[in-house]
């Protein structure tokens, strides 16, 4: 109820909001959780607390999402790990037990990676799964498994040099199989977005140097990935055009999935085109890499640029379209996902109005901004994190517009400039809406690096004094806990917080995230 009050009119008009339907629910379940858990650590507890960390994320609370996150992932692992050693019961229904155990595993995988998004920091569940088996087809979870059926595993995608592509040799999987296919995408995403967040082509290793054309790029092995994983999704879950395919998954209750599916991998498709496009591109008359250092020191093949630019923008078209089919057909899929995705694809159309040439193909990009705009409004009236985004754009727009009729004021003006700015367009969880016209500073000769204020109920403050302090950047924090204890340091900075900012028994919650057995008595 805390995820869906806000969606039912009768809960709306009782509490008064949307907002204030779900926050009575999402209460009630946290003034319990804790006393219940402890004395039933069991997978419905897990349930519990994947639903709390879907709500927080939806409300912007970042950190009580990790916190609730990092209890279901330690829990579900201790229970799967003490389910796979019990060998008695080998009856189906155990079998079914087993496989919602392993659900509510990669349930718990999938948060993780979306609170990570656009955040560098270490990824909690990914030891925990790379020894559990994706979930099995839907016909296979209904009916029970076929003996004959090898499991599938999580190919592990690195952001290292050891990172490879999926094999060309897997099979086609259909509509049965596409929480598993969900699953690998948000582990691609999730990893484009951690190289992202360190720097992307600025992180200092080898392959993030190379230029994106050599096959040994950091950039081109990550594509071959995309593609590689695409390549095993059947015709029936492809997105195309024309839309004939999402009334058929209407009708089967799995357009969400789809939907799902499609957003992962435009979005990937995005993310990694948008790496190498220039953040401000006043300085330029066409599609081109970086003018921002580090430059790229070799030329590109013809025209490179240019068919990049068409990906990028043609990703970001696609994503709308889709959002519009489905709102043509009443599917109101408005999530905190869907709400980034659109967030991410609205500030394309809105570079590529600002500045055609940079989008060569693109059309009516003004059109789709402003429905983009109006769905994001939408959205904001029922997640606080979606009015984050709507803010953002916003703002988006102010520098835009400036830089077009003034951009002769900022010759130099690029990412370094605006990296608070940058790291929301990445950041899937906690982003913040700025309210400082930092241009105005900029031309006044302040520094350049804009500070981010919080709006008032629900609405900006007007402009601040820009106040400035040191910057860790993600690749110097990167590069200043290398070769130390990061995730001990993770946990002492955050314990803290917890102690300053929740009401949860520190040491409890302590001993859940680090110790992944499931018995906790000790601290109880």
């Amino acid at each position: 109820m805390a995820l869906c009050a806000r969606y039912i009119p009768e809960l709306v008009d009782q509490y008064g909001s949307p907002n204030h339907a779900s926050e009575h629910f999402a209460t009630v379940v946290r003034e319990n959780i804790m006393g219940y858990m402890a004395q039933y650590p069991g997978i419905d507890v897990v349930h519990a607390l994947i639903l709390l960390t879907l709500y927080d994320w939806g409300e912007g609370n970042g950190f009580q999402a990790w916190v609730y996150t990092g209890m279901a992932t330690r829990m579900t692992h201790g229970i799967y790990l003490q389910a796979k050693t019990n060998t008695k019961n080998t009856s189906y229904l155990n079998s079914t037990e087993q496989e919602i155990i392993i659900r509510t595993s990669w349930a718990c995988f999938v948060l993780d990676c979306i609170l990570r998004c656009g955040r560098y920091g270490p990824q909690r569940a990914e030891i925990e799964v790379l020894d559990i088996p994706l979930p099995m087809s839907e016909d296979d979870f209904d009916f029970g498994p076929e003996s004959t059926l090898s499991p599938y595993f999580l190919t592990h995608l690195g952001t290292n040099t050891s990172i490879s592509a999926m094999g060309s040799d897997r099979k086609i999987n259909g509509p049965q199989r596409i929480l598993s296919l969900i699953i690998e995408g948000f582990s691609i995403f999730s990893t484009l977005s951690m190289w992202i967040c360190r720097g992307g082509r600025r992180y200092p290793s080898p392959d993030s140097i190379e230029p994106p054309w050599k096959h040994t790029s950091f950039w081109s092995r990550s594509m071959t990935t995309v593609e590689a994983w695409r390549v095993t999704h059947s015709s029936r879950l492809v997105y195309s055009r024309s839309g004939g395919q999402i009334q058929a998954h209407i009708l089967h209750n799995q357009v969400e999935g789809f939907t799902l599916l499609n957003l992962l991998y435009y979005m990937s498709v995005f993310f990694l085109h948008r790496e190498y496009t220039p953040f401000f591109p006043h300085r330029v008359s066409r599609p081109c890499g970086p003018i921002d250092p580090p430059l790229l020191e070799e030329a590109p093949p013809h025209d490179w640029w240019h068919h990049s630019a068409q990906k990028l923008f043609e990703a970001a078209s696609i994503i709308i379209q889709l959002m519009q089919d489905l709102d043509k057909r009443g599917v109101q899929f408005q999530t905190p996902f869907t709400a980034f995705c659109m967030f991410s694809a609205a500030s394309a159309v809105l570079y590529a109005d600002t500045w055609p040439y940079m989008a060569p193909g693109l059309e009516n990009a003004k059109e789709k901004y402003t429905w983009s705009l109006d769905w994001l409004r939408t959205a904001s009236e029922k997640w606080k994190i979606a009015k984050c985004w709507y803010e953002i754009l916003g703002e988006l727009s102010g520098i835009f517009t400036r830089l077009k009729i003034d951009g002769h004021d900022f010759p130099h003006l690029g990412r370094e400039e605006f990296q608070d700015l940058h790291d929301n367009l990445h950041r899937l969880a906690e982003p913040e809406s700025s309210t400082v016209n930092a241009l105005a500073a900029l031309s006044q000769g302040a520094p350049c690096q804009s500070h981010l204020s919080a709006a008032e109920n629900g609405r900006d403050s007007g402009p601040q004094p820009l106040v400035t302090h040191d910057i860790v950047r993600p690749q110097e924090l990167h590069n200043s806990t290398s070769g130390q204890g990061q995730t001990g340091l993770l946990l002492d900075s955050e314990s803290q917080r917890m102690d300053n900012d929740t009401g949860f028994d520190t040491d409890f919650l302590m001993a859940m995230l680090s110790d992944p057995s499931g018995d906790w008595s000790h601290v109880i």
